[in-house]
């Protein structure tokens, strides 16, 4: 039973009529009363207003009785959390301790949600409680930054961990972003986010178990794939579909690219489409016609401009594995539905039909860089004869430019033959790629080389020109047992006649996971 001051006050003048009633009828005794030790709970705001799973409640509540003073020696205390505003809804006990610190972490997979904090002291000696409480008005800490996916060691599972950047405040990093205590998900793989735009935004994480839709605010996982409804097709495919690419990915600065447009690619199909009222996809573009029956197997990346944005930009590009050559995606209405051939000349740099070679070629790794005005994209071409060869183009509006083709020197390039990631940056001539723990600057144009041991193995290299439109930065993640995962963000030199990387030390984070993929996101409006 909770009794609050002025129940007390009742209490206590309803014992002395009972009393008085009792004395006029028959006063033939003498009567001891006790007093009660009224608590008095002091130091609790009204509202505390938090970013969940950044900000701690730190409570050093003034607990004191009428009887006792300052004395608590003889109280115990509860603090509980319940959802929604109700008493009952959601009770969760925090802590037993006087005083509360409690990082906030708070289901916000429902907007506007709200939480009443309670203190209930209880006098041991007697049983009577008093109880003071506040409202919590927990924010999302996730509208920006970078979307960190790895596996976790420790458990065998995937993480999801957050690099977040909330307005005034110093950047962190937040852990465990979803929980997968139940769902065990494993083999992380890709995040894919279509960048900030007011009418199409969509955050895929994809891993070894499936692939999910992801809310935007809450990070939390809304549905798979599979479960969607998104590709219904009569031609034959993988089940369960897994989401290899979406695209077109955000460009220069995070700005969304071809918001009127979607593509998906699966494991075997690929699908793209005019997509302003609604997603839904029936025929892979992955055929050489429109009447053909069957899906030819590409590599598992879009070739696309990747600087600035532009909504009417249509132009996509594949690599067919079957046939060993690039292809143009081709709409047909609002619909893609099958790619198209590249005309290749005798006096061109390089051609898109790799069989024109006396010794063919295959792609060995493909990439859209921001260099330029529109972005370049670039393919990393081998013989049988293990030799080298970059490939750079546009994949422009409205038709595919050849740039350049460089061959490697790998007498220089050392390891690149066996490399595990690879990036072409957005400024001067220079392929970046790692093998163990070695970063490599090799400068194609120069042929020469930098490298530098990063101390542990890397475990993932990328471009970063979506947070801040930055062409010289990107970001590479390193793994050890001991020290686990470390982020970090870095530049290349401007000086076209010296190849060198530049520390960003305050752009350094540490993570429990094996990073496997990192992912600028910022809401639109955020």
């Amino acid at each position: 039973m909770i009794i609050n001051a002025k129940t007390m006050k009742k209490i206590f003048i309803a014992c002395l009529m009972a009393g008085a009633l009792t004395s006029c009828l028959d006063d033939e005794g003498n009567y001891t009363y006790t007093e009660l030790n009224e608590i008095k709970i002091e130091g609790l705001e009204d509202t505390y207003k938090v970013l969940n799973k950044i900000d701690h409640i730190v409570i050093e509540p003034q607990v004191t009785g009428t009887i006792l003073g300052d004395d608590d020696s003889q109280y115990e205390y509860e603090w509980h959390i319940c959802a929604d505003g109700l008493y009952h809804s959601n009770h969760k006990v925090i802590s037993h301790e006087k005083n509360l610190d409690y990082l906030a972490d708070f289901d916000l997979s429902k907007q506007d949600a709200n939480y009443n904090l309670y203190l209930t002291v209880t006098d041991k000696t007697t049983g009577l409680k008093a109880q003071a409480s506040a409202s919590i008005k927990p924010s999302t800490s996730y509208s920006k930054g970078f979307i960190v996916l790895g596996d976790d060691e420790s458990t065998g599972d995937i993480g999801l961990d957050m690099i977040v950047m909330p307005p005034g405040r110093d950047t962190t990093l937040v852990s465990n972003v979803i929980d997968n205590s139940e769902t065990h998900w494993k083999g992380a793989d890709r995040l894919l986010y279509s960048g900030m735009h007011y009418r199409k935004q969509q955050l895929w994480m994809c891993c070894d178990d499936g692939s999910y839709s992801m809310d935007l605010q809450s990070l939390a996982p809304v549905a798979e794939l599979n479960d969607m409804a998104l590709i219904d097709t009569e031609f034959k495919h993988n089940m369960p579909m897994k989401v290899k690419d979406f695209f077109p990915h955000q460009g220069l600065g995070g700005n969304a690219r071809n918001a009127n447009y979607t593509g998906y690619m699966t494991e075997d199909m690929v699908v793209y489409a005019l997509t302003i009222s609604a997603t839904y996809f029936t025929t892979p573009c992955n055929r050489t016609s429109s009447t053909s029956e069957k899906l030819f197997k590409f590599y598992p990346m879009v070739f696309s401009m990747g600087a600035y944005s532009s909504a009417y930009n249509t132009f996509m590009m594949l690599y067919n594995t079957d046939e060993q050559r690039f292809m143009r995606i081709t709409m047909s209405g609002i619909a893609a539905s099958y790619c198209s051939t590249l005309a290749d000349l005798p006096t061109d740099i390089f051609y898109w039909n790799q069989a024109n070679y006396d010794k063919p070629r295959k792609i060995v790794w493909g990439g859209n860089s921001v260099n330029g005005s529109y972005g370049s994209s670039y393919a990393l071409m081998k013989n049988d004869d293990g030799e080298f060869f970059l490939y750079k183009f546009q994949a422009g509006s409205s038709s595919a430019v050849k740039q350049g083709c460089y061959d490697i020197d790998l007498s220089v390039a050392e390891h690149l033959a066996d490399a595990s990631h690879y990036a072409v940056s957005g400024t001067n001539s220079i392929l970046i790629y790692s093998y163990g723990s070695t970063l490599y600057l090799y400068d194609y144009a120069a042929k020469t080389l930098f490298k530098r041991d990063m101390g542990a193995e890397i475990t993932y290299l990328d471009l970063e020109a979506a947070s801040t439109g930055s062409r010289t930065a990107f970001m590479i993640a390193t793994y050890s047992s001991s020290e686990k995962g470390t982020i970090r963000k870095l530049d290349v030199g401007t000086d076209p006649n010296v190849l060198e990387v530049k520390d960003r030390e305050r752009e350094v984070w540490k993570t429990n996971l094996r990073v496997k993929d990192i992912e600028w996101k910022r809401n639109y409006g955020s």
